[in-house]
């Protein structure tokens, strides 16, 4: 018990002591930084290719500094961002998978279609609009 109760309060002083617990500039909320912020300027890699990867290179960099304050990161937090990503992810999955069964269906219909009618391979391929 008395182990428990020492590590217990062990965490309180550490977590106390990272958070300037009774000082002016006191961390009031997780995102909050104690120091002054600094300007945060992008990669030369990710200026030029959010736009093509639609901003989300940008937005993502903008949910880890949103997580990642004072080189502190909260487990909460942590933990919401990943099962965000992960989530994103299996949308992301599904969609090219889709994609990709749709193509290689229209692949073989056209193989198909080929072998069936030779002379007749272009019309129907047209007709199909894969």
């Amino acid at each position: 018990m008395l182990i428990y109760s020492r590590t217990l309060m062990n965490s309180l002083a550490h977590n106390q002591f990272i958070h300037l617990y009774g000082q002016r500039g006191a961390r009031l909320d997780r995102d909050q930084s104690v120091y002054s912020s600094t300007v945060k300027s992008r990669s030369l890699l990710v200026k030029n290719f959010s736009p093509l990867l639609f901003w989300a290179p940008e937005t993502h960099l903008q949910a880890l500094e949103n997580i990642w304050v004072d080189r502190l990161v909260h487990v909460d937090s942590w933990t919401q961002f990943n099962k965000k990503l992960i989530a994103e992810w299996k949308e992301i999955i599904i969609i090219v998978l889709l994609l990709y069964f749709r193509i290689h269906v229209c692949m073989c219909l056209q193989n198909i279609i080929g072998h069936c009618f030779p002379q007749r391979k272009c019309g129907i391929f047209v007709h199909f609009e894969c």
